[in-house]
């Protein structure tokens, strides 16, 4: 039912082809086997999938079955969790050209010369990684869409600082 929804809700919307060549980006936590990350790949063909897993066995597992079913490099695994440092800024690495694009749309031009894009990523990812774990436990929203939040809540702190209340 979850890889379904997931499948059905990538697939109704016909501007879900993701920004740019490498498609949309989907982060599985607790993937387990993979069944849902690797149901994603299989039916959504622009799909990029993270599947992130912190148990040894099922990480065992999950990597055969990504081997086996071979979808040209589309799925990646990572052992960790979300609250794990190391997984979760590898995860955040994968993301930020994503994230990077969308602070120089969003970007007041009076800021341009001022604030450099990667030192908004930057200062974005110290609130994520203190926030990573409660994420991981909750899953009240997409991996990513979490991260897009996150960071824009940053741009927009950044926005008041430099240019006050003049938004």
């Amino acid at each position: 039912l979850v890889a379904s929804e997931a499948i059905q809700t990538l697939t109704a919307d016909p501007g879900v082809e993701g920004d740019g060549p490498q498609g949309v980006l989907v982060v599985d936590l607790c993937s387990g086997s993979g069944a849902i990350a690797l149901a994603i790949a299989d039916e959504v063909p622009s799909a990029r999938v993270h599947a992130v897993e912190l148990g040894d066995d099922a990480v065992l597992w999950l990597r055969r079955n990504v081997e086996e079913l071979d979808f040209g490099g589309r799925v990646s695994v990572w052992h960790g969790d979300a609250g794990d440092a190391a997984a979760l800024g590898e995860l955040f690495e994968s993301c930020r050209p994503r994230l990077r694009r969308m602070i120089r749309l969003r970007l007041d031009c009076r800021l341009q010369g001022r604030v450099d894009p990667s030192d908004i990523l930057q200062e974005a990812f110290l609130d994520i990684s203190r926030r990573g774990a409660e994420q991981a436990r909750s899953r009240e929203m997409p991996f990513f869409l979490w991260l897009r939040l996150m960071t824009g809540q940053k741009l927009l702190e950044i926005h008041r600082r430099h240019l006050g209340t003049q938004l």
